[in-house]
């Protein structure tokens, strides 16, 4: 059993909170990426809850909403913690890589679900410009979030053909 309990659901960028919205169109406008989340295909709402271990539930956030949003070309992500910031990280699909969480090594000592996401990223993540990172994308255990998962390898895959 992983750290935290996540519950995802699919839903339409219209119903995204207001500042979620206003976090993607910033960025898109702050790396010139155009409008491309006009014709997105799927958007995965993930709410991760971290479980409580003894008497103290430990640093860090207790509650993350993340939203991941696939288009043809990008994969988008917004996470939002406890202190409400919003942060926002994109990569084209022709060069991110994902695995399966359920199927890495990690995941015989930590059970998890979601996909490890590699590729150069647009956005601020520790400042690493153009080499390539890892970040790790929660999905739940929901039928939605196995289809986004299938959307997303299939995405990812038909980008290189």
């Amino acid at each position: 059993m992983g750290p935290y309990t996540r519950k995802s659901r699919s839903l339409k960028l219209e119903v995204l909170p207001a500042d979620v919205r206003q976090a993607l169109q910033e960025h898109q406008d702050e790396y010139n990426l155009g409008p491309i989340l006009d014709d997105y295909l799927e958007c995965i709402e993930t709410v991760s809850v971290k479980r409580k271990k003894g008497l103290f539930k430990g640093p860090g956030d207790q509650q993350v909403t993340s939203y991941a949003i696939l288009t043809p070309t990008w994969l988008v992500y917004a996470a939002k913690g406890d202190s409400g910031f919003v942060s926002v990280l994109s990569v084209p699909l022709v060069e991110a890589v994902a695995e399966d969480y359920a199927q890495s090594p990690y995941y015989a000592k930590i059970q998890d679900t979601g996909f490890f996401i590699t590729g150069v990223f647009t956005g601020r993540v520790g400042m690493h410009g153009n080499e390539r990172i890892t970040i790790f994308l929660p999905l739940g255990e929901e039928r939605d979030a196995k289809y986004f998962g299938e959307a997303l390898m299939y995405g990812i895959s038909s980008s290189r053909r």
